[in-house]
């Protein structure tokens, strides 16, 4: 639940921010985030960095196809 609630805000920051940043910056962020709190939580070296790349491309996506629906708060919940 912690996850999701980190995309969503992410998601919404990277909407605040959409002139000065692209969308794989935030995504890279959450990523490496998601991976510090994982091995804080005593998850092995690989399986951290595995699900952060897989974290990565899935917030890159959903992050690129945010910008392109950003007056539509329901589509945004929907492609969560």
């Amino acid at each position: 639940m912690l996850e999701v609630l980190m995309l969503l805000l992410f998601g919404k920051l990277q909407d605040y921010f959409i002139e000065s940043s692209s969308a794989w910056h935030w995504a890279a962020a959450l990523a490496v985030l998601q991976a510090l709190m994982a091995w804080f939580a005593g998850a092995t070296a690989f399986g951290t960095l595995f699900a952060a790349l897989i974290l990565f491309v899935y917030a890159w996506a959903y992050f690129a196809l945010l910008r392109h629906m950003t007056e539509n708060l329901l589509l945004w919940l929907i492609t969560l």
